[in-house]
């Protein structure tokens, strides 16, 4: 649908929000959860008629994930992040929990991201789901810049770490290697079990975290051993040509 128009009015449950018209989509937040919205989306008079569209959906149930933490005493020196995963209640419907690696965008010189993932667009996120059944040389072609799907767990088989950039197949996702010296966050996607179509919870981000760098500078063994070794035979050196004259002497 193309509109000249600047804006188109979308309303639902007695409330209204102008959304510009030029957009492809648009993210609606502060729903209430477990709770089933009819939008009607109205193009002003004037640009075909005032055309209208009608949606209706449901939001997820009031679920709440602890947000993972990242695991300080596992840095390493290799490119990976560990975090901690919060364990998820027996009596959540929960299908499949996926971690989500965010990149964080620089916007003149000031890295920014979202409060929260339920203020992002989760569709790419999404399509990255549906496409694990199609080619797998689809998913070679990807933006590094944006969110991605790094791993795949069940209920089952969420373990309680999780190293991010091993480079490993977890459920079908790759585990891309991170970008040394970019900033991340993390987050987990719940898939819930619902007859009502698909429907997600995500947890709250981890604290921002840089990638190590994948090939630190080693440590050069024999250099130390020449400043500790050098001394010692010069020391050694001396005394010698102190016993060599008190011999001559005598």
């Amino acid at each position: 649908m193309h509109l000249t128009s600047p804006n188109v009015q979308v309303e639902y449950n007695r409330q209204k929000m102008e959304v510009d018209a030029r957009l492809k989509k648009a993210v609606i937040p502060n729903l209430q959860p477990d709770t089933s919205y009819d939008f009607k989306i109205t193009a002003p008079e004037g640009n075909m008629g005032g055309l209208r569209h009608r949606i209706t959906a449901k939001t997820s149930p009031p679920i709440t994930i602890r947000r993972p933490e990242i695991d300080q005493s596992r840095r390493e020196t290799e490119a990976t992040v560990t975090i901690i995963l919060p364990l998820l209640e027996t009596r959540m419907p929960v299908k499949n929990i996926y971690v989500v690696v965010v990149p964080l965008r620089k916007t003149r010189g000031v890295i920014r991201h979202l409060k929260s993932p339920d203020e992002m667009d989760l569709e790419e996120l999404l399509k990255d789901i549906s496409q694990r059944q199609k080619d797998s040389r689809q998913q070679k072609q990807v933006d590094l810049r944006r969110a991605y799907i790094t791993a795949r767990f069940t209920p089952e088989t969420l373990p309680a770490f999780f190293s991010l950039g091993d480079q490993l197949d977890y459920g079908g996702f790759e585990n891309r290697a991170l970008e040394p010296g970019q900033e991340y966050v993390f987050f987990i996607l719940a898939e819930l079990n619902s007859t009502a179509g698909r429907m997600y919870v995500a947890s709250p981000y981890t604290d921002k975290v840089i990638a190590p760098d994948s090939d630190p500078q080693p440590f050069d063994a024999g250099d130390g051993l020449i400043w500790v070794v050098g001394p010692v035979l010069a020391v050694v050196f001396i005394i010698c040509i102190v016993i060599a004259i008190l011999l001559y002497k005598k």
